[in-house]
């Protein structure tokens, strides 16, 4: 007869691994695990592969033009990274466009400051600017629903990390 020792450890190990993750943002990569099998249950547990949650499509600001040149750098003072993602396997989208056009407080949306950036292979993108109020964002990528973003405000911090999961196109 097997001890309930030997179930808890498994489980206690799925449940670590779901409080750590819970703690992602929204929009990143959350994991979510199959219960610990019971003594009756004799075949092996397996924890399913990540979830991600697409991010939220709040709406294009009146404030958006097209047409951003393509440039990583339009000031200094706050870096913001991030991976663009799939909602299908949570694998990195390469050569999705991230068009970022910042306000500044008393400036607007200056268009010196707008830019679009280009992921690479694993899905990151870098963009550098003054330190924004916040940054609006246009996401698109070939096979993936179009979205736009303003929840990124980076409250004065000098580096920023806004992940980004796109769904795929149906149809």
């Amino acid at each position: 007869m097997a001890s309930s020792r030997q179930f808890a450890a498994p489980f206690f190990t799925s449940f670590l691994l779901a409080a750590s993750f819970s703690a992602c943002t929204p929009n990143s990569i959350s994991l979510t695990s199959s219960p610990a099998p019971t003594p009756a249950d004799s075949t092996p547990t397996t924890v399913p592969a990540a979830i991600c949650i697409p991010t939220i499509d709040d709406g294009l600001s009146p404030s958006y033009k097209a047409g951003s040149p393509p440039r990583t750098s339009v000031g200094q003072g706050h870096i913001l990274t991030g991976i663009v993602r799939s909602s299908q396997d949570c694998s990195p989208i390469s050569n999705a466009q991230v068009e970022l056009w910042p306000e500044y407080r008393g400036q607007g949306h200056p268009d010196e400051a707008r830019s679009t950036v280009v992921t690479d292979g694993l899905g990151n993108y870098s963009f550098e600017c003054d330190p924004p109020e916040h940054i609006h964002m246009r996401i698109s990528a070939a096979g993936f629903v179009t979205i736009a973003q303003n929840s990124y405000h980076p409250e004065g911090q000098p580096k920023g990390t806004f992940d980004i999961v796109l769904e795929p196109e149906q149809g």
